[in-house]
């Protein structure tokens, strides 16, 4: 053996320590705070850095931790107790993350500012204050580890975590509500409203909503009320509000065109184009499909824009041109990336199919529908509802209407489930007539 060299069983077990040691950025930065202290740093892609300071018992610390894009940052922090509920914010803009605590005990707290995913980059860490705690400053407290504890609940995804949620987003709503923090309230209706909305409790996510977008504005992030409007639009949509609909997606547009946040307004954009086409306005529904498409173009959303053709083709065959909605559809197809999320690529390929079928060349739609049934059977049940109407209508128009029937009423009680009320009433006609066909009515 060499002079110096460990024998295979410890070396590994060194290599192992310090290939931890790396990962998680073990060196601690020892800080002495104090109102305005400001200090710059960086952070690996996975890795952790840490800073350990004293606090004094019912001391009042807010700490902000500044990331540069494309960083996005996680802050846990343990008192000499006990480990806290990270913060991490979600937002599609890059924000500050702002850390208040009352300190439980006298001691030495560990602030863990971590790397979200495979993000890494400078960040800048900030004593915003630090002082004796108020009873404002509990509150604030309170209501942040709520909404941690809350957030931390959503991301299982699951119907009992989902549940366990909804009453600590309230609290958090309350809390917030009560020291007048309105862009922290904002925040936290709009995460509540996610969580209600996955479990299609749309009206008590469309009242959370309009209660973010009731706080005053210039109380408010602009991301976080164009977020509100956004989602209400949505959830609007869903329940059949139209009006309300339109007017919180005329909103959030304006705010993200203020944001320059191009990919988003390109979203609002093709969902306008959406309602236009609904409403029977096609030549409005293809402008703004255009005006989506350079959007999503400009910035490079590959995805987006093969399936805003998708949707131009869905004009045309509204408007009695299905050769045109074919090469559309054919066009976003090969578009498309080969990444692409198979839902996307089914919902292009359900286009072609209703302007293949359209065009007289039905068998050659119900293996296009298939595939793009196919692609979507692990995505969401309503999605698969609509490319069940699709086929049911195909059924329906080859004189097949027991068929047609049965494909109708299975997508009717997805779409009612999930409370898509201008599908369910648009089903509900086309079965109509079918049943009309089958002699039923």
């Amino acid at each position: 053996m060499m002079p110096g060299t460990l024998p295979f069983g410890r070396a590994g077990l060194a290599l192992a320590a310090l290939a931890l040691l790396t990962c998680r950025d073990a060196r601690q930065t020892r800080l002495v705070l104090q109102p305005g202290l400001s200090l710059s740093s960086k952070v690996k892609a996975g890795a952790v850095r840490s800073f350990v300071f004293e606090l004094h018992r019912d001391q009042y610390l807010a700490l902000r931790v500044t990331q540069e894009p494309p960083l996005d940052v996680v802050l846990t922090l343990q008192s000499p107790r006990e480990r806290w509920v990270p913060i991490d914010t979600q937002s599609p803009i890059p924000v500050p993350e702002l850390l208040r605590v009352v300190a439980p005990l006298n001691g030495l707290y560990i602030l863990e500012v971590e790397s979200s995913g495979d993000s890494a980059g400078p960040f800048r860490l900030e004593v915003v204050e630090l002082r004796p705690a108020t009873a404002r400053d509990r509150l604030t407290a309170k209501g942040q580890q709520t909404l941690a504890q809350a957030e931390k609940l959503r991301r299982q995804n699951g119907e009992t975590s989902d549940l366990r949620a909804l009453p600590l987003y309230e609290e958090a709503v309350d809390l917030f509500a009560q020291v007048g923090e309105a862009d922290n309230e904002g925040y936290a209706r709009i995460q509540w409203a996610r969580v209600l909305k996955r479990r299609n409790r749309k009206d008590e996510a469309a009242t959370a909503l309009r209660g973010c977008l009731a706080l005053p504005a210039g109380a408010q992030s602009l991301g976080t009320r164009a977020r509100a409007a956004m989602m209400l639009a949505e959830v609007a949509s869903d329940l059949g509000n139209g009006a309300e609909a339109e007017a919180a997606n005329r909103e959030s547009l304006a705010l993200w065109q203020q944001l320059g946040q191009t990919t988003w307004e390109a979203e609002v954009v093709n969902r306008l184009a959406h309602h236009a086409s609904e409403r029977g306005e096609l030549a409005q529904a293809e402008r703004l499909y255009r005006d989506a498409l350079k959007l999503w173009e400009a910035s490079e959303e590959a995805s987006s824009a093969a399936m805003v053709l998708g949707n131009l083709a869905s004009v045309y065959s509204l408007a009695g041109e299905p050769q045109l909605a074919l090469d559309t559809a054919e066009e976003g197809l090969a578009r498309a990336p080969k990444d692409m999320a198979p839902e996307d690529r089914a919902g292009i390929l359900a286009q072609k199919g209703e302007a293949l079928a359209n065009l007289g060349r039905r068998e050659e739609a119900q293996g296009v529908f298939s595939e793009a049934l196919l692609l979507r059977s692990k995505g969401e049940p309503a999605k698969l509802a609509q490319l069940e109407r699709r086929l049911a209508r195909l059924a329906y128009d080859q004189g097949n209407y027991d068929e047609a029937s049965r494909q109708f009423r299975n997508a009717l009680t997805v779409l009612t489930t999930a409370q898509d009320w201008q599908s369910v009433i648009a089903t509900r006609q086309d079965l109509a007539w079918t049943e009309l066909k089958r002699g039923h009515l």
